[in-house]
């Protein structure tokens, strides 16, 4: 896992919810860009280390998967994933409405 990877895969960890792509490039503070910040993130998708699910208008909230936690080596108790599972089902940061 590179720089870059492993930089996302932080930021999203230590998140208490979803991010936006740009959100990551501004919290990364030089260390991505806007250009490539979304390559990264489909890269991250399709090995199953990162999540994202569409908004209302059209963009993506990305998340880190158990296997990205894994990646890491943070390994996450499967109460925790239960548990933010459950407070992302009942407290969605975007309503439509």
């Amino acid at each position: 896992m590179n720089g870059r990877e492993r930089c996302i895969l932080g930021l999203l960890a230590a998140s208490p919810g979803a991010m936006y792509g740009l959100d990551l490039v501004k919290q990364s503070r030089g260390r991505l860009g806007r250009g490539t910040v979304y390559v990264w993130l489909v890269r991250l998708e399709d090995r199953g280390l990162v999540s994202s699910v569409p908004t209302f208008d059209r963009r993506r909230l990305y998340s880190i998967t158990s296997a990205g936690m894994d990646a890491m080596g943070r390994p996450r108790h499967r109460l925790i994933d239960a548990l933010l599972a459950w407070t992302r089902r009942w407290f969605p940061r975007n309503r439509n409405g």
